[in-house]
């Protein structure tokens, strides 16, 4: 139950997984751990900061403990499956530090541009998870399990359906043309053998390509934002 949530959590924590896109992203991928001598990630006490510690600022907007505790874990959790050195844990605060940022910055301008969410909409996605387990008090087993609580939960969902709406407000224009896919076709083709027709694979190109425009147009705006934003790390 709780790789189902986990599975959940990775969809919200949309803006997290972009922490790759910032300039430390190559030293994360430098330093690996062989991840068979683990099992599994745990943040420790020393490694949690109070939940009303201000660990930040994004344009005067406060960060506080509780939501660097959450993001942590998830950062960790995600640096220790890429093979990253999770017992680095300067590192593991500042890719959590600029998760966290990409996220703010990515909010406040959805804010500014007049997106919100519904309480409705959150409920609506939290029932849906909620329906992924046996019962009620298995998702709320492995919620605990993942460091999350409700609250913190549903302040996440809120921020991946904004994000969600974010992205199909502002990346609508995002095309790919045939001479894209059978350019892109040509290339996988010429690599190897027993490569389906291409008939038979354009959606699935069609698909990746423009999940990679749309990751290589959102990183450009993140980094915009970020540079624009005035940012106080207090940790």
């Amino acid at each position: 139950m709780k790789n189902k949530l986990m599975l959940i959590l990775l969809l919200l924590l949309f803006g997290i997984l972009l922490v790759a896109c910032d300039e430390d992203s190559d030293e994360a991928t430098e330093e690996t751990t062989d991840t068979t001598e683990q099992d599994q990630v745990t943040v420790s006490d020393e490694e949690r900061v109070a939940d009303d510690t201000v660990v930040g600022t994004v344009n005067g907007e406060e960060i506080n403990g509780a939501t660097y505790n959450m993001i942590y874990s998830q950062v960790k959790t995600q640096l220790f499956e890429s093979g990253a050195d999770t017992e680095d844990l300067e590192l593991v605060k500042e890719q959590t530090l600029q998760a966290i940022i990409s996220q703010e910055v990515l909010m406040q301008d959805a804010v500014a541009k007049g997106i919100e969410v519904p309480d409705e909409e959150v409920d609506a996605y939290i029932e849906e998870s909620i329906g992924q387990f046996d019962s009620e008090e298995q998702f709320n087993e492995a919620l605990e399990n993942l460091d999350y609580t409700m609250e913190s939960y549903r302040e996440q969902a809120r921020v991946q359906l904004q994000q969600e709406a974010y992205i199909e407000q502002e990346f609508a224009d995002v095309e790919i043309s045939d001479e894209d896919i059978e350019a892109y076709y040509e290339e996988i083709s010429s690599q190897g053998e027993d490569v389906p027709e291409l008939n038979q694979v354009r959606d699935q190109i069609e698909s990746q390509l423009a999940n990679s425009q749309l990751q290589e147009k959102l990183t450009e705006r993140i980094t915009q934002l970020k540079e624009e934003a005035e940012v106080e790390k207090a940790i």
